[in-house]
């Protein structure tokens, strides 16, 4: 790597750290906005295009979860997943922000899940967050263990306050989607791959960002966010999302 990447990299981690105790933000915004480059603009992007998709949030879980969904610093709404559930929304690549204006390039969308009815962030929190965010036709997520996980060193820690993490979580996808694992019980602490258990694990471990990437999301696509995937799948359930 030349010194002007090395440069532009610590520059670029040093404004990720400079923001880490902000309210809200998003790994995989943080990813496409510091780390890639936008694709050429033949056209300006238009809000409700045609590239819409769908998330499904799979609860295998023997217990209930809470969602809810943010992005920004506004948050849209609570649900109960029921034990053993699913529950689909469409793809958000692009929204009206609270203060005014509209966000449609590297719009990102988190969904904090918590076994809970009120959320507790921080160090040792309750929620394990399923983020991504969109680039003109390219889609990017993760999972973020930044908010339940305490005592967190190299491939060390107790992630027990996360709801999902003792019996494994993943996310799967149509195409050629990159599957993102995280084991039953395990500190999947991995290099471009696992969880986010820490803001930085570039900068602290010298490990690649774990994030996933969709080359194309589109009507059709699906993107699987699982829980408890040791239980038993769901009635009907496969191991790709198109057949969820």
């Amino acid at each position: 790597m030349g010194i002007l990447k090395l440069i532009l990299l610590f520059l670029a981690l040093f404004e990720y750290a400079s923001t880490a105790d902000d309210p809200y933000h998003n790994h995989a915004v943080w990813f496409v906005g510091n780390t890639t480059a936008p694709p050429p603009t033949e056209a300006p992007p238009t809000p409700n295009n045609t590239k819409v998709g769908t998330v499904v949030l799979i609860n295998r879980c023997a217990y209930p979860v809470y969602i809810w969904e943010a992005w920004d610093a506004h948050q849209s709404f609570t649900k109960k997943l029921d034990a053993r559930a699913k529950e689909a929304y469409k793809i958000i690549d692009s929204y009206s922000l609270p203060g005014g204006g509209n966000c449609t390039d590297n719009c990102g969308v988190t969904y904090k899940v918590s076994k809970n009815d009120t959320l507790v962030g921080g160090v040792g929190g309750n929620q394990v967050q399923l983020e991504y965010s969109t680039r003109k036709g390219l889609f990017y997520y993760d999972f973020s263990f930044v908010d339940c996980a305490k005592d967190v060193d190299y491939r060390k820690g107790n992630a027990e306050r996360c709801p999902g993490w003792d019996a494994g979580l993943k996310i799967i996808g149509t195409k050629t989607c990159k599957e993102m694992v995280c084991g039953e019980g395990e500190m999947c602490i991995y290099d471009g791959q696992g969880a986010y258990y820490i803001d930085q694990p570039v900068q602290k471990w010298g490990l690649g960002e774990p994030i996933g990437t969709c080359p194309d999301y589109e009507e059709g696509t699906e993107i699987g966010f699982v829980l408890c995937t040791s239980a038993p799948p769901l009635v009907k359930e496969r191991d790709t999302a198109s057949q969820i």
